[in-house]
């Protein structure tokens, strides 16, 4: 038996060796079939690098041709980077900022043995002689990726196939967005598969919904590889689009027939198949059936009870608006606990408990939700009588289990009571689409100095979508009429994360990918919210910050906001075009939609001639001193004023980005327009009013006069003297009539010029706004003359911010002069801004149930006012002047004003487009009181009724109407009106009523006004004057604000030079000393001496302390000189860190003749204002002191103020508050409401009297912001110079 086995040994050998030859020439056939004919691959490069940089790099193949780039780079600088040569040889890879990384996708046609040469191409390098590159065989990508290096490692380069480019999936459409039941034709393409010859195939195609695995329809092939290693293209169609409204998946799979010798073939992935998704999306013609079912409440919180843990995460015993009585607190999960930065304490309010939240702290509960994806109303309840800010936020992780900003932030301001009104419990209403079924609700108090309350909280569900709160028909108009633009503004491309909407983890476990099951919720949910909280529009930004929501010609979009081209799965043959899909929702839903674009960053177009030297020329904005905006400031986030708007050739590159939106989406009924953004970083606007004098555009500017300066530099001299009112004047004539092309490009539809960012970096006329817009090149009586044209008066709002940004937004609503430039044009419209306040709880990282190091708990609130005063904010925007258009939002939407606004938007958006003009009264007190408006157009008389007082107001309208025509209420339910020659409404605050006569011969006769309970109103509003009045008056001794250390340095020290709470520079010794007997009141005193040496340092500076919470800080100091010391310039600053940034405000002691100190204690203190420090981020505030000249002073007695008016905020008070008194006495109240309603008077009215602090320093302007040297900094300077050198 031993022997009959060895003939099977050697059977056993030959067949090993038969099977090992039979494979190596499977192998040794392959590359011969490969490189047989033209190949094309969709090739990616990455880059990376040890430090940021600028990238320049270029990408040639030789013997085929590059195509169809799309850029990799999340750098919005990188988006006019990407040049494709002529030849289609030579891409061109440029940005304007630095960064670590970057990557460009391409497709490259070419024999396998085409070569791409991978180069750096320094800036300002020989062309003719470019550096060696680094170079690989088209042939080597098919399997596997290459890994390069450039400029000596220093940059690190991969190479490889784009995911998905061996099947190629081709359906007849660019860009995916199918009707139901359509009939398309499908193809799919194996390219360059890197299989062997002659195999047999199975192609399997599996249709299914998103991020589903179950099949609707599956198809199979039996297909083969050729001699040469191809598969031919297999015709999989037509393709019956599914009729359900959804996302889709087209799944394909190539694998083998069958293994041979028990061998699989090598195929390129490790799973033995080859495959590829390809998503698209159905979108019905048909609006969706409106769930008209009410939100009720299914589960609430109430923490003043023994038993506040309730069914909100035991949906078991769910009970709606029940607690369970038998709960138990230990045999919750840990992970479903409540958290909190320290314990909650409870007062009586009224006939309630609330909660109370310690100033600068925050309390979370845990929710449990049944139906995630469906809208849920979160309710708290919170006291109207108590000035607070709270912030509201529900934090969730996302697909890869991370809580990330941006998340549900919004938040409730109750502002000081002007005019009383009872106390109540209020709700503020929160819609959130949630993602998970145990969220997270977080409630913060913004506010550092004062705490803040709340009652209860509870979750509200039932319907399956929301839905509108209002019929147009029913409000007296017909829908088809044309009505005006009541619009939703989104400030930034954040559709997704403004409505909870999912995104799908890769198969790589990393990234997470936006597809279009993303953006079919975020246009389902953005429509609904639209409907829902009464608007009949929206303004979205689709192009901003590098990217954009559509595919574009104009510029290298970056995939910041749509990251479906990193999908592992190649789901996104071609861009998604969201902007789209949004208007097919809004054509069938009849909403309109106007596309905003941001350029603030480079375009291709402009980037090529840039950098060609004959035509650069003029194309970016240059100052007197012939220095480019980018030398002076760098580009912020890759965003930055790189154009010169004066310039023609940007000119037809900002209107070739507008009429590409035409060409592209001008077919559809909801597209109303264009938004474009106005601000310091665009390119719609001049940096300041230094700008834009390169030789160029004075060529152009001389040509339009007569005797102008010859030489450029005479020319500038000119500019700066007696011709720049010429100047400013040529500037804005020319941006404007840019703006008219640009209405022209648009199809004559309207361009509306948002200026929620519009700000002008130049001090000059900081309060007079046609000076700031002149500055910038915007004049506004030039734009009324472009037809088509709207600019939008920005409102802005932080009421979660600190007092002293809310008090620059105060000044910006006062801007009465931009108010009477923007009346006198024939549109305008009015834009209310809300910004995000932000705040990092990193306590609640610590405790998160979800990780520390899973959690981001930054949040972005956007505050409104309670209910209160949030119904009077629209009409205070709308009492200037009227409005063509009304636009609403911030960065996402105003989450928890709806109620308050929704009937003010309903009837507003009823109204015809044209521009309404003010009724003037017989009384001319009335006017103050209340505004009635009206509008006479071809078939039909319009007016409307405004309060924009904080009280109820009764107003009178005497009507001529000859023909007795029908008088319809608008924008409300209700019955055609008697035909009567009167109109009486009593209106709420904040309230708007409006009336159509069918008779364009009806006009208004007179009107009146009358205030309900004027009495009883009339000794309220007295008695709260006085109390103003007496707390502006107050001039007695401030309470200074604790926690600098030994301010007044009498504490004592071992030594001269050691000075307790302060360091101090000592070169040459003894500069800085405690000197005895030399203080103003106290025994010791600080003396600085400067010797006058060259390397003399001589500074005192104090140890960090706490920011205040008022956002305002004074410093005062006593300070006296020598008597040998006729010169002092002394600084005194205040320095701090802010967000990583180092900061300084400072004021020179000595720098004004009548600034110089006595010789002795007599001087009055010296002072430094600050009123817009930062509340949070900021750190290590300190002050300083500087001697600068030659000589000896002594400084004592420093003292901080955080509460205080300056003199000119005090001035401007009781001067408002003497009007008041003056014209009470005369029965007109109007004024004292103006005032008590006010910003300024709410936040005096709140403050403790003995708080203000009354200066009368000469310049009551804030110091320019500087850099303030380091710790490290000033010792290098007070160390000898070898050891840091």
């Amino acid at each position: 038996m031993h022997g009959q086995g060895r003939p099977l040994r050697f059977v056993r050998f030959f067949r090993s060796l038969a099977i090992c030859g039979a494979i190596a020439l499977l192998l040794d056939a392959l590359p011969s079939t490969l490189y047989s004919q033209e190949i094309e691959l969709r090739v990616r490069v990455h880059w990376q690098t040890a430090l940021p940089e600028r990238p320049a790099l270029a990408v040639e193949i030789g013997n085929g041709r590059l195509d169809r780039l799309r850029n990799l780079s999340l750098d919005a600088g990188s988006t006019g980077g990407l040049d494709l040569s002529p030849d289609r040889k030579r891409i061109s890879i440029h940005s304007r900022t630095a960064s670590l990384r970057g990557g460009v996708e391409f497709v490259a046609h070419g024999t396998p043995e085409a070569i791409l040469t991978l180069r750096q191409t320094p800036v300002g390098g020989d062309a003719a002689n470019p550096p060696a590159g680094s170079t690989v065989i088209l042939a080597d990508l098919i399997d596997q990726p290459q890994e390069l290096e450039l400029a000596g490692g220093r940059i690190k380069l991969v190479i490889a196939r784009a995911p998905g480019d061996r099947l190629h999936v081709q359906l007849d459409r660019e860009n995916l967005i199918f009707r139901p039941s359509e009939s398309v034709p499908l193809t799919i393409v194996p390219n360059a598969t890197g299989l062997a010859p002659n195999q047999k195939l199975r192609l399997l195609m599996t249709l299914t919904k998103a991020r589903s695995n179950k099949p609707i329809l599956q198809r199979e092939w039996q297909v083969a590889t050729d001699a040469d290693g191809k598969v031919a293209p297999v015709d999989a169609g037509p393709l019956t689009i599914p009729d359900a409204e959804a996302a889709y998946d087209i799944n394909v799979r190539l694998t083998s027939e069958r293994r041979y010798l028990a061998l699989e073939v090598p195929w390129a992935q490790d799973s033995g198949s080859i495959e590829r998704s390809v998503q698209f999306v159905v979108v019905s013609d048909a609006p969706p059936v409106e769930d008209l079912r009410p939100f009720i409440e299914v589960a609430r919180i109430e923490p003043t009870k023994r038993q506040w843990w309730n069914p909100v995460w035991m949906p078991d015993r769910l009970i709606p608006g029940k607690l369970v009585p038998d709960a138990i607190p230990s045999i919750v999960p840990a992970r479903q606990q409540p958290l909190s930065s320290e314990p909650l304490t409870h007062i009586a309010w009224q006939d309630h408990v609330v909660s109370e939240l310690q100033p600068g702290g925050w309390q979370s509960y845990p929710l449990q939700i049944k139906d995630p994806g469906k809208p849920h109303v979160l309710v708290v309840r919170y006291p109207n009588d108590r000035a607070m800010r709270l912030g509201v936020s529900v934090l969730e992780p996302n697909a890869s289990g991370k809580v990330i900003p941006l998340g549900v932030d919004s938040g409730v301001a109750v502002l000081p009571k002007a005019i009383a009104s009872q106390p109540e419990l209020l709700e503020h209403r929160v819609v959130f689409w949630p993602k998970t079924r145990q969220p997270m609700v977080l409630l913060t108090n913004f506010d550092s100095s004062k705490p803040a309350w709340f009652a209860s909280l509870s979750i509200e569900a039932g319907p399956d979508t929301l839905a509108a709160q209002d019929d147009l028909a029913d409000g007296g108009i017909d829908p088809d009429e044309p009505h005006r633009l009541t619009a939703l503004y989104l400030d930034k491309p954040l559709l997704a994360d403004t409505f909870g909407c999912t995104r799908s983890l890769d198969p790589d476990g990393a990234t997470l990918i936006d597809d279009w099951q993303t953006f079919l919720e975020a246009g389902q949910r953005l429509v609904q919210y639209v409907k829902w909280a009464g608007f009949n529009g929206a303004i979205i930004t689709v192009n901003s910050e590098g990217t954009s929501l559509y595919p574009t010609d104009t510029m290298s979009a970056t995939a910041r906001h749509d990251m479906g081209i990193f999908s592992s799965r190649g789901i996104d043959p071609n861009k998604k075009d969201v902007l789209e899909l949004l208007l097919r929702m809004f054509d069938r839903s009849g909403l309109k939609l106007v596309p905003a674009v941001e350029l603030a960053t480079p375009l291709t177009a402009l980037e090529r001639q840039l950098r060609d030297p004959k035509e650069s020329m003029g194309i970016e904005p240059i100052n007197s001193a012939g220095h480019r905006y980018v030398d002076i400031s760098s580009a912020e986030h890759g965003l930055a004023p790189f154009y010169n708007p004066l310039d023609r050739r940007v000119q037809n590159a900002i209107t070739d980005v507008i009429a590409e939106l035409q060409t592209r989406y001008g077919s559809h009924a909801s597209l109303h327009g264009v938004g474009l953004h106005l601000g310091g970083k665009t390119y719609m606007q001049l940096p300041g009013i230094d700008w834009g004098v390169d030789q160029r555009t004075l060529d152009e500017f001389r040509s339009t006069l007569s005797g102008a300066p010859v030489s450029n530099n005479q020319m500038i001299g000119w500019i700066e003297r007696d011709g720049q009112g010429a100047f400013l004047d040529w500037r804005g004539r020319r941006l404007a009539g840019m703006f008219s092309q640009l209405a022209k490009a648009a199809g004559n539809r309207p361009v509306l010029l948002l200026t929620a960012d519009w700000m002008s970096d130049t001090a000059a006329g900081a309060n007079d706004p046609q000076r700031r817009a002149l500055d910038a090149g915007i004049d506004w009586e030039s734009i009324g003359g472009a037809a088509g044209v709207i600019p939008m008066r920005l409102h802005r709002s932080q009421p979660l911010a600190d007092h002293a940004r809310q008090s620059v937004d105060a000044l910006l609503a006062q801007d009465t002069l931009w108010d009477n430039h923007l009346a006198a044009l024939p549109a305008s419209g009015a834009m209310l801004m809300r910004p995000p306040t932000d705040v990092r709880l990193g306590a609640f990282e610590s405790q998160s149930p979800w990780g520390a190091e899973n959690t981001q708990a930054w949040l972005f609130a956007h505050g409104v006012f309670s209910s209160d005063d949030g119904k009077r904010t629209l009409a205070q925007i709308l009492m200037p002047a009227d409005a063509n258009v009304l636009a609403v939002g911030g960065w996402t939407t105003p989450r928890g004003s709806e109620a308050a606004s929704r009937q003010f938007l309903q009837c507003y958006r009823a109204l015809p487009p044209g521009r309404f003009e003010s009724v003037q009264s017989e009384d001319p007190e009335a006017a103050q009181l209340a505004i009635v408006r009206r509008l006479r157009t071809q078939d039909g008389f319009y007016l409307y009724a405004l309060n924009p007082a904080p009280w109820m107001v009764q107003v009178k309208i005497e009507l001529n109407n000859p023909e007795e025509a029908a008088i319809h209420p608008l924008g409300r339910r209700g019955s055609e009106l008697p035909k009567s020659r009167t109109l009486v409404e009593t209106l709420r605050p904040g309230q708007l009523v409006a009336y159509r006569i069918d008779s364009p011969k009806a006009d208004i006769v007179v009107w009146n006004v009358e205030i309900p309970g004027l009495p009883a109103l009339r000794e309220h509003l007295g008695v709260q004057l006085q109390r103003l009045t007496q707390t502006v008056g107050t001039l007695g001794q401030p309470k200074p604000y604790e926690g600098l250390a030994n301010r007044d340095f009498e504490q004592s020290a071992a030594t001269q030079s050691d000075i307790p709470g302060w360091l101090s520079a000592q070169h040459p010794a003894g500069s800085v000393q405690l000197v005895v007997d030399a203080g103003v009141l106290g025994s010791q005193a600080v003396q600085l001496t400067n010797s006058g040496e060259t390397n003399a340092k001589t500074w005192l500076l104090s140890h960090p302390f706490k920011a205040p919470a008022s956002g305002r800080l004074a410093v005062h100091a006593r300070v006296r000189r020598d008597t040998k010391t006729d010169v002092v310039r002394l600084r005194m600053s205040l320095e701090g860190r802010y967000r990583d940034r180092s900061i300084r405000r400072s004021t020179v002691i000595g720098e004004a003749p009548e600034g110089v100190p006595n010789s002795d204690w007599s001087s009055m203190p010296f002072r430094l204002e600050v009123t817009d420090l930062p509340v949070e981020g900021l750190e290590e505030l300190r002050i300083a002191f500087d001697l600068a000249s030659p000589g000896k002073v002594w400084i004592d007695d420093v003292m901080l103020y955080d509460q205080f008016l300056t003199s000119d905020e005090r001035k401007e008070l009781q001067s408002r508050v003497f009007v008041a008194v003056e014209r009470m006495r005369g029965g007109d109240l109007s004024a004292c409401g103006r005032l008590l309603d006010s910003y300024w008077g709410r936040h005096v009215l709140g403050l403790p009297a003995e708080q203000l602090e009354v200066t009368d320093t000469v310049d009551q302007t804030d110091p320019p912001l500087e850099t303030a040297p380091s710790i490290a900094d000033r010792l290098r300077q007070w160390l000898p110079s070898p050891i840091w050198r």
